[in-house]
């Protein structure tokens, strides 16, 4: 069983369809963004450990802009605050793998990340998927997009210009963009280099089976997940990369990972760890536990 393929063509056709309109109108349909919604593009990106503390934060910062009222009016206005300046607070310097910063400070614009994986092109292998959205789903050779927070320490406003994209960043502001290798980013007229944003790894092969299908977890050891091409770039909560399936190749870089397989609450969790040779396909045999089983059980 391959990767969450081998849909009907109405299915596919209907998922390109709402997709082609989901980017046209916005995840609601051109209706004001309630903060439930404004949390989604930042959760992915916020480690669940600080959640608490983004919501403070933006309970703290209506109860100054509005002295007085009770909390269950404060949360009525929680679509208020700016969403990008409370997740680079929350996050106080911390940077999770999946993220990277650009820092404005008087002294310049300064790229802070770990550099992005990209594995070594192999002559006539199939190209690994980018995440994120792509203007042609069959052009899948170019690098992969992942999220950006321009962090502003500086006392004026900022021109930040991401791939075409503008925002005037405000003063100690804060702007959440999606950016890869390819991109170019200028901040008030001046090019900034990202070289730093991506690095070569030498390519080997997994094949993960577990005998039926199960949801799996493919991790370096900096904190990037892979997947199986054409497999969506999914994070959970937790902001764990994961996927569905049962024999599944995917390109790996030849570097130490981490594979994890689960099933859903009968079964526990397996973990291996391996370190693939360059260049070579290996097989990873690996299946969950079963805990109990809850049709036998009645």
């Amino acid at each position: 069983m391959g990767a969450e393929s081998g849909l009907p063509e109405s299915v596919t056709g209907a998922l390109a369809e709402y997709g082609r309109l989901l980017g046209e109108h916005g995840i609601t349909w051109g209706e004001p963004e309630i903060h439930y919604v404004k949390l989604f593009a930042r959760r992915r990106v916020l480690p669940p450990a600080q959640m608490d503390r983004f919501w403070r934060l933006a309970y703290g910062r209506l109860a100054e802009r509005h002295p007085g009222e009770t909390l269950d009016l404060l949360a009525t206005r929680l679509a208020e605050p700016d969403f990008d300046e409370l997740l680079r607070d929350a996050l106080d310097g911390e940077l999770p793998a999946h993220l990277a910063a650009l820092r404005l400070t008087s002294g310049g614009a300064v790229l802070d990340c770990t550099p992005r994986a990209l594995l070594d092109r192999v002559p006539h292998a199939v190209p690994v998927p980018t995440s994120g959205a792509s203007p042609d789903p069959a052009d899948r050779t170019g690098p992969p997009r992942f999220a950006m927070l321009v962090d502003s320490r500086r006392d004026v406003a900022s021109a930040v210009v991401v791939d075409g994209a503008e925002r005037v960043v405000a003063p100690r502001g804060a702007w959440l963009v999606e950016i890869d290798g390819d991109s170019t980013v200028t901040v008030d007229g001046a090019p900034v280099p990202i070289a730093g944003l991506t690095r070569t790894a030498p390519a080997a092969t997994l094949r993960l089976s577990a005998g039926f299908p199960c949801r799996w977890s493919v991790v370096g050891a900096d904190g990037q997940g892979w997947f199986p091409e054409a497999t969506p770039h999914r994070h959970d909560f937790h902001g764990r990369p994961y996927f569905h399936g049962d024999d599944l190749v995917l390109r790996v870089p030849a570097e130490p990972l981490t594979v994890t397989v689960a099933r859903g609450m009968e079964y526990g969790v397996a973990t291996a760890e391996i370190t693939p040779d360059p260049g070579e396909e290996h097989l990873v045999r690996l299946a969950p536990r079963r805990i109990y089983d809850a049709a036998a059980l009645g």
